[in-house]
């Protein structure tokens, strides 16, 4: 009993990923839930020797900035209804460190700084934010399974009381 639809967008370019949050709103009214979660360009991913202004800039672009886009379009109707959530995905490289990912690193640290933030001044508001540190690769019958991944956050959604969720084991990596 649940409709869905998708809407495509460059998380990169602030004008398409403004268009495609309109066109979720316009198709349902609001946004009661954002869920954010680029996934990193494969061959953008330098190691921490590799790593130059414009990699960074790109990463930063795609992870940090374009959440801050997608939160600040939906940000002011949530706080007004006085409900909603926005949830982040990450990766381990946001907290550890990944010499072969390094870069990857750079954006995935920001937003989980940001999401931290986010969470705090929320408080109290009815809104919601937090991140899913997905340490673990995304495959079925694994602690990455999709459905389980779901599952966390709606624990998430329910709960509200921590920003970030790990699946996986950090200690793994």
């Amino acid at each position: 009993g649940i409709e869905a639809a998708g809407f495509t967008a460059d998380v990169a370019d602030q004008e398409s990923l403004r268009a495609a949050i309109a066109a979720a709103k316009f198709r349902f009214g609001k946004v009661d839930v954002l869920e954010y979660s680029p996934a990193p360009d494969h061959d953008m991913v330098l190691d921490a020797l590799s790593i130059t202004p414009e990699n960074a800039r790109h990463h930063l672009s795609r992870t940090l900035l374009g959440a801050v886009t997608a939160a600040r379009e939906v940000l002011p109707e949530m706080l007004e209804r006085g409900e909603g959530a926005i949830f982040f995905t990450t990766g381990a490289s946001a907290t550890v460190p990944i010499p072969s990912h390094a870069s990857v690193g750079l954006g995935m640290s920001a937003l989980r700084n940001y999401a931290n933030v986010l969470h705090a001044a929320l408080q109290g508001t009815g809104v919601y934010a937090g991140t899913l540190m997905v340490a673990t690769r995304i495959q079925k019958y694994t602690p990455g399974d999709p459905d389980l991944l779901a599952d966390l956050y709606w624990s998430m959604y329910l709960q509200r009381n921590q920003f970030e969720t790990v699946a996986g084991d950090l200690e793994l990596i």
